[in-house]
Formats: structure tokens, C-alpha cells, sequence
């Protein structure tokens, strides 16, 4: 039956017709069958019966058992294609192809896109800032992200200035994407500018549920404390206007020698008090490696009540120079998702390529293959610590 030039597919159906409407946990029984061109004529072949949720790794054998003589080897082609740890068979039908390449997230347009994951990944955009809205929103759900981290600040996709009449025309483009924008970045960090509050106040009306703050910068020729203080107060401000519109200001970990936040105890000074759900961080694994060296699971753990997001990106030494590198090609350790899913961390996780130059707009090409490529390392270092 498998003779000759055959291509295959195979389908998990559903026995019973009434456990159709049913959770998987109500489902008795599955088909397995096999779908091709035999001597021209296109047919389906049942193959065996499968009980519900089989892991993934058992299906070779069971096929094997419940098959013979049929080749089980054909499913082991099959499944050694497949990079997920469990076969998780939804109500309807699950295809999986026969001869499926290395698994990449479908675009929004795709029948076979994902469900939305358990933890958003989204990707900053600010190498893809040249874009229309279409273009952009295009691109990132080729990519296989659930939004996008958008700059909207000088020279971002949107002017803050802008945001009322532009910000909007964003959205829409993304939401025929199946898009959102899972985080703004933004220059603000206080209540008392009116372009910024009318900026949140669009933004969340829009149901932009997350924005990054600007950066508080220490004068190192003063004592750090005060300053501290002084910034807490501006923070708490800003805290109580995100509480009024429904929406979270995010502080990045950025290093630097006179960067609030850097050695991230001082974000944990600041933030003490203030309620996660109105501002909170987003902490940054390759800032935090970079200031922090063997030290940033201490900081981690410092400031783990406060993470509402992460950021991804990865760094290497050049003697005292810091340098962007390709996620997993430098410093950054993969077990800092071993300690992330342990933690109960429920995401958003957004990725950031910083090694090309963002300026030049005839890069976008490199950018997109380049952000696929860390997806795929930052994909591989989530699924073996279990997110």
C-alpha cells in the first residue's frame, strides 16, 4: 500500500463524532490515517487508533505495534521532524506533513497558525522603522511573532506627537495580522508632560496594555540616594496616571556607568512599594549578564517580584569592549530560562537584535533573517527549560 511514489500526510481524527464538542480529556479515542496518490488516485488509508494525548515520542511505537506491517519507520520521519515534546491533538483534525522542514511559525494569513502561546514572544522593531504599517505588520507575522515591541518616540514608527492621529493606522495594520503591540517604547518617565500623558492615554485607549519608560541618568558628581529618592517621586506620579488609564509603565535594566537601573538593586530601591501592576520591569538578561558577570542570578532573584516583562539579546567581550552578537554566540547563559520558568514567569518575552546597524535602511533584509534566526536559538532555549 505504501509502494511506489506516495505523499503523505497524516491526519489524528477523531472515532467518535460526539467527542468532537468534547475537552481532549473527554476524547476516547483517535484515527490515525494516511492520505495519498496511489496509482493516481487520490485515497485515505486508516492506519491504527491512537488513544488521546500520546506523547509524542511513543506514537513510532505504538504505530509499530498497532501497524505492522506498515512501516513505522515512516513515522519515525515523521516525528523526529517535529520539535515539540508532546503531541497535543486539538478537537479538530492535526496534520502533520510527511515531509514537514524544521517547523517555522506561519504568518497570520496561514490556516495553520498557532493558537497564541502561553508566553507572548514579540520582537523590537526598531531595525524595521523604514516600514509602512502594512510592510511591518507583514513581515513580523512571516516571522511568527504574537506583536511587536514598537518605538513610538523620535524617530519611531509613530512621533509621540503624533500618536493621536498615527498610532491608530499601527494598530489596525497589526491587527490584521492577528498582531499586537505588546509593548510601546517610550521616552517618558513622568506625569507631567502633556504630550506624554496624551500619549498613554491613546495608547491605552487603544488597548496597548505595556510601555517602556526613558531612562533616569545619575549625576555622579552627587550623592545617588537623593537622586533616587527624587526619581521615586516622579515614578510614583506616573504610577498613580498608569493606574487611572489601565496601563503598565516597564523599566528596563539598561547598563551603563551612569544608568538608573544598571546594577538593578537601585530599581528595586526605587520601585519598593509601587504596585507591579501599574509600573514594574522589564528586565534584560544581556544587560544584567553584562553589569551583573556571574552575579545577575542574585539580581534576578532581587528583583523577580517586580519582572512583568523580559527582554532577549545576547553580548560578548572585546577585551573591555562590550559587542553585540547573535543570540547564543555570547555571554548570555541558556540557564537563565531554567530559573525564568521556575519562577512562574507568564511573559511577555521580546527579543531584540541589536548587532546590525538600525540606521541603514537597505539592512531590512539582514534584519529579518538575522531576528529568525535568534528566534529559532530563543525558541530552543525556551522549549528545553520547559516554557
Amino acid at each position: 500500500m505504501f509502494g511506489g511514489r506516495l505523499f503523505v500526510s497524516s491526519v489524528a481524527a477523531q472515532i467518535d463524532p460526539i467527542a468532537r464538542r468534547l475537552p481532549h480529556r473527554n476524547v476516547r479515542a483517535f484515527m490515525l490515517m494516511a492520505f495519498g496518490f496511489v496509482d493516481g488516485v487520490f485515497r485515505p488509508f486508516p492506519l491504527c487508533i491512537l488513544p488521546p494525548l500520546l506523547p509524542l515520542s511513543q506514537i513510532p511505537a505504538v504505530v509499530g505495534r498497532r501497524c505492522a506491517p506498515r512501516s513505522a519507520g515512516f513515522f519515525d520521519r515523521i516525528i523526529m521532524k517535529a520539535q515539540r515534546r508532546t503531541f497535543l491533538v486539538s478537537s479538530a483534525a492535526m496534520t502533520l506533513a510527511a515531509a514537514m522542514p524544521k517547523p517555522r511559525r506561519a504568518s497570520a494569513q496561514s490556516p495553520d497558525r498557532p493558537a497564541k502561546r502561553s508566553i507572548p514572544l514579540c520582537v523590537f522593531t526598531k531595525p524595521l522603522t523604514s516600514l509602512s504599517f502594512d510592510d511591518l505588520a507583514a513581515r513580523v507575522a512571516d516571522l511568527g511573532f504574537d506583536g511587536l515591541e514598537a518605538p513610538v518616540r523620535p524617530r519611531g514608527h509613530v512621533e509621540p506627537k503624533d500618536a493621536a492621529q498615527k498610532l491608530p493606522k499601527l494598530v489596525k495594520a497589526l491587527q490584521k495580522r492577528d498582531l499586537e503591540i505588546t509593548v510601546l517604547t517610550s521616552a517618558i518617565n513622568n506625569a507631567d508632560d502633556a504630550t506624554n500623558r496624551e500619549l498613554l492615554k491613546v495608547a491605552a485607549d487603544l488597548g496597548v496594555r505595556r510601555y517602556r519608560l526613558g531612562y533616569f541618568k545619575y549625576d555622579l558628581s552627587k550623592p545617588i540616594v537623593p537622586q533616587l529618592d527624587r526619581w521615586k517621586e516622579k515614578l510614583i506620579d506616573l504610577a498613580e496616571l498608569n493606574e487611572q488609564l489601565g496601563i503598565c509603565g516597564l523599566y528596563q535594566n539598561h547598563a551603563g556607568r551612569n544608568t538608573m537601573g544598571a546594577p538593578v538593586w537601585d530599581l528595586r530601591y526605587i520601585l519598593n512599594g509601587i504596585d507591579p501592576k501599574d509600573l514594574a520591569v522589564a528586565y534584560d538578561i544581556r544587560h544584567a549578564t553584562v553589569e551583573g558577570g556571574t552575579s545577575w542570578p542574585l539580581t534576578f532573584q532581587l528583583i523577580r517580584p517586580h519582572i512583568d516583562t523580559v527582554y532577549v539579546k545576547d553580548f560578548d567581550w572585546d577585551g573591555t569592549k562590550v559587542i553585540n552578537v547573535p543570540l547564543g554566540q555570547g555571554m548570555v547563559d541558556p540557564a537563565f530560562f531554567k530559573m525564568l520558568a521556575e519562577s512562574e514567569f507568564s511573559g511577555p518575552v521580546s527579543l531584540h537584535e541589536e548587532y546590525l546597524d538600525h540606521a541603514d535602511p537597505a539592512l531590512v533584509p539582514k534584519h529579518i533573517d538575522a531576528i529568525r534566526d535568534d528566534l529559532a536559538t530563543l525558541d530552543r532555549w525556551m522549549t528545553d527549560a520547559g516554557i
